[in-house]
């Protein structure tokens, strides 16, 4: 067995060629001592026949430091998954920005369009569906008919909306980024509420500036960063929890349970660009996971 450092980038690109090669991939689910070092939760540790001149090949194409264990009885195994990555047809940066990552890491993904969520039965296809930021009105709407040729308009609509429902229900993971939160907001019945618009722009602005976060990195979702990280507020979402929502086309799922990766710090979190208003982000969440039904969703608060 091998282990691999969960917080450099380019393990993610070794770790998807041995996934796709058929290896062996699992994260530490526990910190753990080998060999008179210390790792973190979410160390990578790989193996099978034939793993160790493959990673002597592939720590000399990327610089990875690679180094000797054992097997960990502390440990979630990986696989492959089928990731669905929604292209609405109105030119967006953040979905051509996201492509970029995965390409650039080596993540393989299926590009998805309004029409293939519409015909529903999303569940046989991917195992996670990312939207990533796009108002509520791009993804359900799009563009007006007869503004484009008729392939092009429209959006996701109620069809699509029922079929997303279903696909989480079923055991689906869906991952919003930035604006996209507020579909689960408003149709999934998540505890939060979006309350940025609820204040004047002499009490709260925020405009593409650098944030601090604090971060929980015995989750998995946050599994290889430090305690704390910068992110980007771009006209985004500040959440505030809440008990009971009313209005949301979603029935009660039968299992709720939200855990907070990060949020802001409960000081200042400003670090470069412009802040007015910094109180309202004191202590709110930034990143949640959310258990809904069979599946989850993911909710990022930043691009």
């Amino acid at each position: 067995t091998f282990i691999l450092d969960h917080s450099v980038l380019d393990s993610f690109r070794a770790i998807n060629r041995l996934l796709a090669g058929g290896y062996h991939v699992s994260w530490a689910t526990k910190s753990f001592s080998a060999g008179g070092k210390n790792y973190p939760a979410g160390s990578m540790m790989v193996s099978g026949p034939g793993i160790a001149e493959k990673l002597r090949s592939l720590a000399t194409e990327f610089s990875l430091q690679v180094r000797a264990g054992i097997p960990l009885q502390d440990s979630m195994k990986l696989k492959p998954l089928k990731l669905g990555l929604y292209q609405p047809w109105t030119a967006d940066i953040d979905e051509g920005q996201t492509r970029w990552i995965f390409d650039t890491w080596e993540f393989p993904y299926t590009t998805i369009h309004n029409q293939d969520i519409r015909n529903g039965h999303l569940k046989e296809k991917h195992d996670v569906i990312i939207l990533t930021s796009l108002t509520l009105q791009r993804i359900m709407d799009g563009q007006e008919e007869g503004t484009v040729p008729s392939p092009y308009a429209g959006g996701i609509g109620k069809e699509g909306l029922a079929a997303l429902l279903e696909f989480v229900n079923d055991g689906g993971t869906l991952i919003t980024l930035n604006a996209s939160a507020e579909l689960a907001l408003t149709h999934f019945k998540v505890p939060l509420t979006n309350v940025v618009n609820t204040f004047s722009p002499m009490e709260f602005y925020c405009p593409n500036t650098l944030l601090k976060i604090d971060i929980d990195n015995t989750h998995p979702i946050a599994y290889g960063m430090e305690d704390t990280a910068a992110v980007v507020f771009n006209r985004s979402p500040v959440f505030t929890m809440n008990s009971d929502k009313e209005g949301s086309q979603a029935k009660e799922p039968s299992s709720l349970d939200l855990k907070v990766v990060a949020r802001f710090p409960g000081s200042n979190p400003f670090m470069s660009g412009f802040l007015n208003g910094e109180k309202f982000l004191y202590n709110k969440p930034a990143l949640v996971d959310v258990s809904y039904g069979k599946g989850k969703i993911i909710i990022f608060g930043f691009r």
